[in-house]
């Protein structure tokens, strides 16, 4: 196959793709993986939002208006939008006006009650995550927190159309979930010293109000009918209701970790609602101690790699999304949990601070095992993975080679850049789509960029050789000669709209994500033509926040198997006859 590629006098384009004279058809696999993947939520109180749930999922880049009692999806504003890019969390005007945290970008968007979205100062700051979003309640100030990159928060004059964010103090520890009161303070949860913060949006001076122990307190919602502050802390899973007069604190319920947000009613005997976005679920919980109630679930986040290790015993197939490495079994749709991401590696250790022991995750400790939310999956051999990425584009890239047999992480490798995609194994070495370059890793450890493009981001390999694909140069690489990494990479592909994941077909040809267009194409290395299987794929068709790849692979019965970020979704292509 090496031999041939050599003989193409120019590399192919996409442009030359004719369409397949087999028709083939798509099908979605485990119907559970739409995500929801939540994070802000409050309960509506104006207009058609009123008494229902306004949930926002930086993942899913959406935001949904959800009845409370069926969990329904009254309506969701269109992911594709590119004004929410990375919506976490949510606050309302006295309008009905949806205002939103663009964590993906660094303005404060907006949806107001006639759906028209847009965005207010959209160099609000100059960094990206914005977050704990709180509309005062006459609707005429905005305050927001900056948690990356700028450790800050801000206020915005809502009443002048040119109003510039105001920054009014910094260094104040990462806030997140926050709400106006009803004295006209702003109450929000401190991420890095834990407890509740108090903020004069006049005077920019915030202070802790209370803190008893609370750790990483991710969310704080006032009740204005009652004065009580409800909050959540992130990894112990806890929802408190917290009495300022009294300064005391009851713990009301213990979720599974990672809790995000919570809503209150604002009423004397309140509902009450959480978030818990690692796993994908939307809570409703009780002060009287009843168990809590699942409002809404997906089925992890969105689904990215894709691995199939072809044995004597038959294909093993799995799959890797941002929180959960599972073993996918085709034949009957059913699957295994094999490993779990958790946050211990992320955040930097703390005197006082969680302990990733007492961490809950449904109901029991999981510690042992960290993927650090790789992504991307490749085999490596007949009992190996190697997964690849990185948490959010500002967190360091992790590679990981992961053991079959015992079902624990073999070998990592840190301190790669925020944009990681993928990594595979050639020979000895490891090499990693390390954002623009690729880095080989040797044995001892040691390091060196071997290829440097515009954004390497997958990998695909056979005993032939390994390819790259280049998405923001719309090419595919030739990068390594069987096992030997070739000195001088060769272009096979050009002119592609952003490809994404690629594949060495059972018959040698290449498989091709072209996520621009939304085609999945098929390659023929000796003759070099192309031709288009698939159409309308939703893949991810830009490099957002957490930067979806969009993954495929051939089972050995021919079957293509390929996630589409874009849709949450796994899918199997076969011809129709």
């Amino acid at each position: 196959m090496a031999a041939l590629l050599l003989a193409i006098p120019a590399a192919a384009s996409s442009q030359d793709a004719k369409v397949s004279p087999v028709e083939y058809r798509k099908t979605t696999l485990h119907g559970n993986y739409s995500a929801w993947m939540p994070n802000g939520i409050i309960v509506g109180k104006h207009g058609a939002n009123k008494d229902k749930l306004v949930v926002g999922s930086i993942i899913t880049n959406a935001i949904r208006i959800v009845d409370p009692d069926s969990g329904r999806i009254v309506k969701e504003y269109n992911p594709k939008d590119w004004r929410l890019l990375g919506p976490d969390d949510v606050s309302e005007g006295p309008d009905g006006t949806i205002y939103h945290v663009n964590a993906a970008g660094t303005g404060i968007g907006y949806i107001t009650p006639d759906g028209k979205s847009g965005v207010l100062a959209e160099d609000a700051t100059q960094k990206m995550w914005t977050d704990g979003i709180a509309v005062s309640p006459d609707g005429k100030t905005l305050f927001f927190a900056q948690n990356m990159g700028e450790d800050a928060v801000f206020t915005l004059d809502l009443t002048d159309p040119n109003a510039k964010a105001e920054k009014i103090a910094e260094n104040v520890g990462w806030n997140n979930g926050s709400e106006f009161g009803p004295d006209g303070m702003v109450y929000g949860g401190n991420n890095v010293y834990g407890g509740v913060m108090q903020w004069n949006v006049r005077t920019g001076k915030g202070k802790t109000v209370f803190h008893d122990g609370m750790e990483w307190v991710s969310a704080v919602e006032v009740n204005d009918a009652t004065g009580l502050l409800y909050a959540t802390e992130f990894y112990l899973g806890h929802v408190s209701r917290i009495d300022l007069k009294n300064n005391t604190r009851r713990i009301i319920a213990t979720l599974p970790a990672f809790l995000d947000n919570v809503a209150v009613e604002d009423k004397p005997n309140p509902r009450i609602f959480a978030t818990a976005y690692a796993y994908d679920t939307v809570y409703e919980v009780f002060e009287n101690g009843d168990p809590p109630r699942v409002i809404a679930q997906g089925d992890g986040s969105i689904p990215e790699g894709i691995a199939i290790i072809k044995g004597k015993a038959g294909d093993r197939m799995f799959i890797r999304d941002r929180f959960r490495l599972r073993e996918y079994h085709p034949t009957t749709g059913s699957y295994k949990v094999l490993a779990e991401s958790n946050f211990d590696s992320f955040i930097e250790d703390r005197p006082g601070a969680y302990d990733v022991d007492r961490i809950n995750m449904n109901n029991s400790v999981k510690d042992q095992v960290n993927l650090h939310f790789t992504r991307s999956l490749h085999a490596v051999g007949e009992d190996k993975l190697i997964t690849a990425g990185a948490i959010i584009d500002q967190a360091p890239g992790r590679v990981v080679i992961f053991d079959l047999a015992s079902n624990m992480p073999e070998r990592i490798e840190e301190g790669f850049k925020p944009t990681t995609a993928d990594a595979i194994v050639v020979g000895d070495d490891i090499y990693v789509a390390n954002g623009s370059v690729i880095t080989r890793v040797m044995p001892d450890g040691s390091r060196s960029d071997v290829f440097t493009g515009k954004s390497p981001v997958a990998f695909a390999q056979s005993d032939s050789g390994a390819w790259v694909s280049d998405r923001d140069d719309g090419k595919i690489l030739q990068v390594a000669e069987g096992d030997k990494w070739l000195e001088k990479p060769r272009v096979v592909i050009s002119k592609l709209k952003s490809p994404q994941g690629i594949a060495v077909a059972n018959d040698g040809d290449l498989l091709v994500i072209e996520a621009g267009t939304g085609r999945l194409l098929k390659f023929n290395p000796d003759s070099g033509q192309m031709m288009v299987m698939m159409e309308n794929l939703s893949a991810a068709f830009s490099s957002q926040l957490l930067s979806p790849v969009a993954q495929v692979a051939q089972a050995s019965d021919g079957a293509i198997y390929l996630s589409e970020p874009g849709a949450s979704s796994f899918s199997v292509i076969r011809p129709r006859y």
